[in-house]
């Protein structure tokens, strides 16, 4: 496709958040897509035309004659409008991906699935890969940063919800049990968990240990000198540990 075929869409979100696009056109020229955007009406509902009025026109215009590149590293790879009778909502220039809308929705809803598949596997790849890192057989010292919720007992004012992280060093055999161990001893409500600013708290969740929520680092073992993972190596395959 050339860069100057442009499909038109005009849509934005209504105030429960809720998105819409009501109206989606191909233009191959400005005054194809003037005359299409003069056939709408504000937020899709009869009653209050848009008008492409003269300033929006020479915009239009300018559009199509400059184009737009398909890096977007080089353009941001849409143009936006507002005309008389638009509302708050943008009327959005993209570059088309074929001749006709029902072409071009059939090309970018392929683009979109094959997005979609790779975003899984991606997403699953990663997950694997934590799992592995997780369940790493290694005794020793861990650090553990470890996101929690509480509901917190005000003393003034509402009860509320809070975020706040543990940390903590914890003798585990490997990540997972690192989380376990961590989990355990916030259930036992230490002062960190049961006061919160002045506040009695109480724990209301703590984060996946999948989660981005959930870190940890391997220390190795406790010497003189502070924690060491050259030391835990060196103990490991002379078998001390």
């Amino acid at each position: 496709m050339e860069n100057n075929v442009f499909c038109i869409t005009y849509g934005g979100t209504d105030r429960y958040g809720n998105h819409h696009t009501p109206y989606k056109a191909i233009a191959h020229t400005a005054d194809e897509a003037i005359a299409v955007i003069n056939t709408w009406c504000t937020y899709g509902r009869p009653g209050n035309s848009i008008v492409v009025n003269q300033i929006s026109a020479q915009k239009i215009r300018s559009f199509f004659e400059e184009g737009i590149s398909r890096d977007k590293s080089k353009d941001c790879g849409y143009r936006t409008v507002r005309t008389t009778g638009c509302g708050c909502w943008d009327i959005t220039f993209y570059l088309a991906l074929a001749d006709t809308l029902e072409e071009h929705e059939r090309i970018y809803n392929e683009i979109r699935e094959r997005n979609k598949q790779e975003r899984m596997r991606q997403a699953e790849a990663a997950k694997q890969r934590r799992l592995a890192e997780l369940y790493e057989q290694k005794r020793g010292w861990y650090h553990v940063e470890l996101d929690l919720k509480l509901y917190v007992f005000a003393n003034r004012g509402n009860d509320y919800f809070a975020d706040t992280t543990f940390t903590g060093n914890i003798i585990a055999d490997s990540g997972a049990d690192a989380y376990d161990k961590a989990v355990a001893h916030i259930q036992g409500a230490p002062s960190e968990v049961v006061s919160y600013h002045g506040n009695v708290s109480s724990l209301h969740g703590w984060a996946d240990m999948t989660s981005s929520g959930f870190s940890f680092l391997f220390l190795g073992v406790k010497t003189d000198y502070g924690y060491s993972v050259e030391k835990w190596e060196e103990w490991h395959e002379n078998g001390e540990i």
